[in-house]
């Protein structure tokens, strides 16, 4: 690990002891302080972080303190107010869509199409219309010269 790094890291647990403890190094606990005295003795921006943590605390000593009773009211003020708000309730399952029978559905439908198809095929298929027009499909498809000539496609 380079020097870079180290200082990176270094001034990362800095940081995170002064916002967690403080800029009073007799709070912090044994290990982070002797590690970190070291390194703030030989850094000057570690010695700018440390005196602007200071000064915060110097500023949150002046605020009022609460006594017990007051801390024991603000809780029981609180949970009371916790216990009449309205919970979070989840959604309650959506009833499912009743399937529909009959013609209704898609099934239904596609059923009678092919079955009106099959009514339509059979009758056009008894009709003499239907019947020339197929076989002249039918021989304009086809490759043999010997079924048909050319008049009689038209």
């Amino acid at each position: 690990m380079n020097d870079s790094e180290q200082t990176k890291q270094s001034f990362d647990l800095l940081d995170r002891t002064l916002d967690a403890y403080g800029g009073n190094a007799s709070r912090w606990p044994d290990g982070l302080q002797a590690r970190l005295s070291v390194f703030v003795a030989a850094n000057g921006e570690a010695q700018k972080r440390v005196a602007a943590a200071q000064a915060l605390d110097e500023v949150l000593d002046f605020a009022p303190r609460l006594s017990d009773v007051q801390n024991a009211a603000i809780a029981e003020r609180i949970v009371t107010r916790a216990a009449h708000q309205p919970r979070i309730v989840s959604k309650p399952e959506l009833p499912q869509p009743r399937l529909r029978t009959g013609w209704h559905n898609n099934h239904g439908l596609a059923g009678a199409a092919l079955a009106a198809s099959l009514v339509i095929g059979l009758l056009a298929g008894q009709n003499a219309a239907f019947t020339t027009l197929t076989d002249v499909i039918q021989v304009a498809q086809s490759d043999d010269a010997d079924t048909a000539i050319d008049e009689d496609l038209l």
